[in-house]
């Protein structure tokens, strides 16, 4: 299988520029956290937990189309909260191990 040309070499999350999805009430109100990547053709989806005003976790989704890590395009949340008591009420999240 071919690398991705904008694979070739790791791509450095910076705290500063882009890939990197802030919680600064654009993506999330002050927490993003857990990301994953996920190749789909040229594009790299990238799945995280961000949190709500009232402090809430839930995964949402950001591409960036042609592996433009410079442009991402939020999409929103992917999987939000259950009902308030369930296993989900608070947090909603994953864990990569």
């Amino acid at each position: 299988m071919e690398k991705k040309e904008f694979l070739k070499y790791n791509t450095a999350w910076r705290r500063t520029g882009a890939p990197v999805i802030s919680g600064d009430g654009t993506y999330a109100c002050s927490v993003t956290m857990n990301p994953c990547a996920v190749l789909v053709d040229n594009d790299v989806y990238l799945f995280y937990a961000g949190d709500t005003p009232d402090g809430k976790r839930n995964i949402r989704l950001v591409i960036f189309k042609d592996g433009d890590l410079t442009k991402p395009d939020f999409k929103g949340v992917m999987v939000d909260n259950g009902e308030w008591g369930s296993f989900d009420g608070w947090w909603c999240g994953y864990n990569s191990a």
